[in-house]
């Protein structure tokens, strides 16, 4: 102990804060509990000596309890994270690949516990896509390109089966996606005037797209420091709703209020972040 007493025990469990054990004298009695910070070292009977270091990353001798130190910090995170995604790539394009979201873009991420046990979490990302579509003909190839910004969040829950007080935790969880921006459509269709021989192109179509449909996100969250927080996370599902339109060479684009429901929803990101 700190006050340089000794207690001859059976070490029944150790966690962040507490030791459980029964005194070696009996060892079927009642388990007795002690604060972790007022215990200085625990000498196993091999020899085996586990430094509690002051209550926080348990320092051993050997290596089999090695495990132990990673997944127990020492001490209870906070409840709150806010991270970045400075990579975030989603899909929820049309059929033949166009549309918002095939290209990268960033995201901000805030997670709540909600219960004590720290293994379930309100979580609440939204992602920016930046996107380009040209304007494509057999006379202007690749001409009139149009950048478009479109806006998502997916709004949700995360399970942590073991908790998420570790230093390596992963989490599932479902979430709801809102997808709103604007779209640049490609549309090949054209029109032969006979009287002057003039063939027209009518290519350019932009109008306000909007998606929604749900996910189910696998993520992956490292705390190197008690604040310092790092995560990756993949998400898979489909659309619900999307008004989103194909083109195709044939010529022509979708009515307007078609609905492309079904169609894949893909998100990955790596993050960065504080937790308190």
């Amino acid at each position: 102990m700190k006050d340089s007493s000794q207690i001859k025990a059976k070490i029944e469990k150790v966690t962040p804060t507490d030791i459980t054990y029964r005194r070696a004298t009996d060892p079927t009695g009642p388990e007795i509990i002690v604060y972790r910070q007022d215990v200085e070292s625990i000498t196993y009977q091999d020899g085996e000596k586990m430094m509690m270091d002051n209550g926080t990353y348990p320092i051993v001798a050997r290596g089999h309890h090695h495990s132990l130190r990673w997944a127990n910090p020492g001490y209870t995170y906070g409840r709150t994270i806010l991270s970045f995604a400075f990579l975030q790539p989603t899909d929820a394009s049309s059929s033949n690949g166009e549309g918002p979201g095939v290209y990268p873009g960033m995201g901000l991420q805030f997670e709540y516990m909600l219960t004590k046990k720290q293994n379930i979490s309100l979580y609440i990302p939204v992602n920016l896509s930046l996107y380009s579509l040209y304007y494509q003909n057999n006379v202007y190839p690749y001409s009139n390109a149009h950048t478009h910004a479109f806006l998502y969040m997916y709004p949700g829950v995360k399970f942590y089966p073991k908790g998420s007080n570790r230093v390596f935790s992963y989490s599932i969880g479902p979430s709801v996606v809102l997808g709103f921006g604007r779209k640049y459509a490609i549309d090949n269709s054209s029109t032969y005037d006979s009287t002057s021989g003039t063939l027209t192109y009518e290519s350019v179509k932009d109008k306000n797209v909007f998606t929604t449909g749900l996910m189910i996100n696998n993520g992956i969250n490292i705390m190197p420091t008690k604040h310092l927080y790092l995560g990756a996370e993949l998400g898979l599902g489909f659309t619900v709703y999307s008004n989103d339109y194909n083109t195709n060479d044939g010529g022509g684009i979708e009515p307007e209020g078609s609905n492309n429901a079904g169609t894949p929803l893909i998100q990955f990101n790596m993050k960065v972040g504080y937790r308190f």
